[in-house]
């Protein structure tokens, strides 16, 4: 189970991330820095060029690679970064000296109230339980917030991925420990029902490579077919049907 953390009523459950971690960090290393570096120039490029910040958070930072990333993608002055898991904090701290790394656990962020201008929630939500209380740390600590999430609330895996077992649905048996799942309008819905208001918020299709489609089952070779060519043709309306990721950039309010 390759999880960050599960969060129970009262208690932080760790399930094997120190170990999945530190595979991470030793195989296929230049395929994985290249899906953070992807993930953070996509952030970066929604925010404004009016829009400034000099300090910026992580939370579920791993090795700080998105976080460093967008330090010098957006010039900002002082970046921490949080996580739970000591092996990739180790590793940032050995290779990004820019970034302030703290190892935490806890339901609050250990920030006094409106000390940080950015807060980046990058493929974290999803595996928080308790989202009220979350944003609630969030809004309280931050100025702004960029969030990315997948969408996993589309049409092909609800109508054939799941019935047929070749998805798993959201809660504790989900094997990367997603507890939620988005769809675009329910994730934007949720955000404003909390009261942080939109700024910016865009669809992006992560590249899939030419190896999507050396399956032997000819049911995935079919799905990868598809899923390119409607992104391709139909790129703003596409998630609904194959998902995608969403990345928006809110305004935390007072």
């Amino acid at each position: 189970m390759k999880t960050r953390i599960y969060q129970t009523e009262n208690n932080p459950i760790f399930i094997n991330y120190d170990s999945w971690a530190t595979k991470q960090l030793q195989y296929n290393y230049d395929d994985r820095r290249a899906i953070l570096l992807w993930k953070a120039e996509r952030l970066a490029r929604l925010v404004p060029a009016h829009i400034h910040f000099s300090t910026a958070l992580e939370v579920g930072c791993a090795e700080g690679i998105v976080i460093n990333r967008l330090r010098e993608l957006l010039q900002i002055k002082e970046c921490f970064g949080i996580d739970i898991c000591q092996p990739f904090l180790s590793f940032g701290k050995e290779n990004y000296p820019n970034i302030k790394f703290i190892q935490y656990s806890g339901s609050s962020l250990p920030f006094s109230d409106k000390s940080i201008d950015l807060i980046i929630l990058s493929d974290i939500i999803e595996h928080i339980s308790d989202l009220c209380s979350f944003f609630g740390e969030v809004k309280r600590v931050g100025r702004y917030a960029l969030l990315k999430v997948p969408l996993d609330k589309y049409l092909w895996r609800k109508v054939i991925s799941e019935p047929l077992g070749r998805s798993y649905s959201v809660g504790s048996e989900h094997p990367d420990g997603h507890l939620h799942e988005f769809s675009k309008n329910s994730c934007e819905k949720m955000l404003k029902n909390m009261g942080f208001k939109i700024l910016t918020s865009k669809v992006a299709y992560s590249y899939m490579g030419k190896d999507a489609y050396n399956k032997k089952n000819s049911i995935l070779k079919v799905r990868w077919f598809l899923d390119t060519k409607v992104k391709q043709l139909f790129p703003r309306v596409a998630h609904v049907v194959f998902g995608g990721n969403l990345i928006v950039l809110f305004d935390t309010g007072e």
